[in-house]
């Protein structure tokens, strides 16, 4: 299997991301030996986080950033409260594709990561918002509309409304004005260049690859993503 087809997830995976804009252009050497410094290399047993499993490919760079520490936990023993301290490790995946960073994971490692970026890199700090024109825009490429929330829906006493089928079903649905009303997210059928895949898209930026049996997911779907939401 090429690296196309699991360098962010393999089949039967799915793959949640948020994108972050940079202006590393191309993905060089360099990069990789400004993650592998000896400041940003973990020591778990010391808390210290950084990046481990850094791997090259010919338009990419995929590493992990862990992100150890301690968490207070209460539990009874002998009939008293105690409260001791354990170690936790939360981990987030980084993918440097040319101008763009994604990101992945949970959410205390995804920020301690990009701290550790920013200081010889230059990225947007927030995920990549998706307007209500960008919302509709990738909603009407969609072949079939799995799952769309609306809300903010006008005269009408209900707050919120989920829907299945095809988007312009939805927009002629009973009296309700669904046109003005704001997508908050959907899940929906693409017919990519890379193969049927259902993808979901957020208001807040968040963009998931929903698992495929017999697909992973590559720098060439990726990169076909990027164009549809940041172009």
């Amino acid at each position: 299997m090429s690296y196309k087809n699991d360098l962010a997830a393999p089949p039967g995976f799915a793959f949640p991301f948020s994108i972050h804009r940079t202006e590393t252009v191309p993905i060089t050497e360099g990069l990789k030996k400004n993650l592998e410094q000896e400041k940003l290399q973990p020591d778990l047993r010391k808390l210290k986080p950084g990046f481990l499993k850094i791997e090259t490919y010919p338009d990419a760079i995929s590493t992990v950033f862990a992100f150890p520490y301690k968490k207070d936990v209460e539990y009874l023993k002998e009939g008293s409260l105690v409260k001791r301290s354990i170690p936790v490790l939360e981990t987030a995946r980084f993918i440097f594709l040319p101008g763009y960073v994604l990101t992945s994971g949970k959410t205390a490692a995804i920020k301690g990561g990009l701290q550790a970026i920013v200081s010889f890199m230059n990225i947007s700090r927030t995920n990549f918002p998706l307007s209500q024109e960008k919302l509709n825009e990738l909603s009407e490429q969609a072949v079939v509309i799995k799952n769309m929330k609306f809300c903010n829906v006008p005269n009408a006493e209900i707050e919120q409304v989920t829907f299945a089928g095809e988007i312009e079903d939805a927009f002629n649905a009973g009296n309700l004005s669904l046109r003005d009303a704001k997508i908050n997210h959907f899940t929906g059928v693409f017919n990519t260049p890379f193969k049927i895949r259902s993808l979901k898209f957020s208001r807040a930026g968040k963009i998931n690859v929903l698992k495929d049996k017999r697909n992973g997911v590559g720098t060439d779907l990726l990169h076909w993503i990027i164009q549809q939401v940041c172009m």
